[in-house]
């Protein structure tokens, strides 16, 4: 990914959400260091690739075998913030 040209427009104070994986990192890091809100461990988030929705696989999801780590602007308000953690750990 060219994290230079998607993060170039991103300002300290316009509301932005970044998500990378631990390959990512170091990119995201060196071109637009922001607040980490949090970071998911490896095996907490379910994916349904292309062949679910194609309908050629089971019901169980694959998981993100790496940590997720989720870069948010300055900008987003305690209420966004907020939403973002209650969907990325909801309580059921």
């Amino acid at each position: 990914m060219d994290w230079e040209a998607i993060t170039a427009h991103l300002t300290d104070t316009r509301p932005w959400v970044l998500i990378a994986d631990e390959t990512q990192l170091t990119s995201v890091e060196e071109h637009r260091p922001g607040p980490v809100l949090t970071t998911i461990p490896p095996d907490n988030i379910a994916l349904w690739n292309r062949s679910f929705w194609e309908g050629r696989s089971g019901l169980f999801p694959e998981t993100l075998d790496s940590p997720t780590t989720i870069f948010t602007s300055p900008a987003l308000t305690e209420l966004q913030r907020t939403a973002i953690i209650d969907t990325i750990h909801p309580d059921i």
